[in-house]
C-alpha cells in the first residue's frame, strides 16, 4: 500500500473527505536542491487535494495518514504512459501504409500525431474510469493528531 500524510480540508456527504496531501511527490520540494529550489517548481507550487475514504472518521484540520493499493498507482501510470505510445507507432505504421511512396515519410508523422492524440484521450478516458471503482479510491488509514 502506498502512503502519505494528509490534512483533512472538508467533510463531504456519506463517508468522503478532502485531502491535501503534505509536500510533494518525491518528499523534497522545500529543501536545498529539491524541486522546489530549481525549475520544476511548478510540480510542487498548488495543493494536491485529493478525494478520500474516510472509514474512521476523521475531522476537518485532523492530521491523518492516507493510503491507496499498489496496482492502482502501478495500472494507471501505465495506462497514460503505455497507450499513447502504443498508438503514436500504430498511427505511423497506418499513416505510411496509407499514402503514396512519395508521402510515407508525411503519412508517418501524420500518423504518429493522430494515434498520440486519440491514445492520449482514450488513456484520459480509462483512467477516469479506473478511479471511480472502489476499490481504486484512496483511503484514511489512520489519524495522526
Amino acid at each position: 500500500m502506498n502512503e502519505t500524510q494528509a490534512v483533512v480540508r472538508a467533510l463531504e456527504k456519506g463517508d468522503t473527505a478532502l485531502v491535501e496531501a503534505m509536500g510533494g511527490g518525491c518528499g523534497h520540494c522545500h529543501e536545498s536542491g529539491g524541486c522546489g529550489a530549481s525549475s520544476a517548481k511548478m510540480f510542487c507550487s498548488s495543493p494536491r487535494v485529493f478525494r478520500v475514504r474516510n472509514s474512521v472518521g476523521a475531522q476537518v484540520g485532523q492530521t491523518v495518514t492516507i493510503g491507496l493499493a499498489e496496482g492502482v498507482l502501478l495500472k494507471s501510470v501505465a495506462l497514460l504512459y503505455l497507450l499513447p505510445l502504443l498508438c503514436v507507432f500504430a498511427g505511423a505504421a497506418l499513416g505510411q501504409g496509407l499514402v503514396s511512396e512519395a508521402l510515407q515519410e508525411w503519412g508517418g508523422v501524420g500518423g504518429a500525431l493522430v494515434g498520440g492524440l486519440l491514445g492520449f484521450v482514450g488513456a484520459k478516458r480509462w483512467q477516469h474510469r479506473l478511479v471511480r471503482r472502489p476499490e481504486a479510491m484512496p483511503v484514511i488509514l489512520g489519524l495522526l493528531s
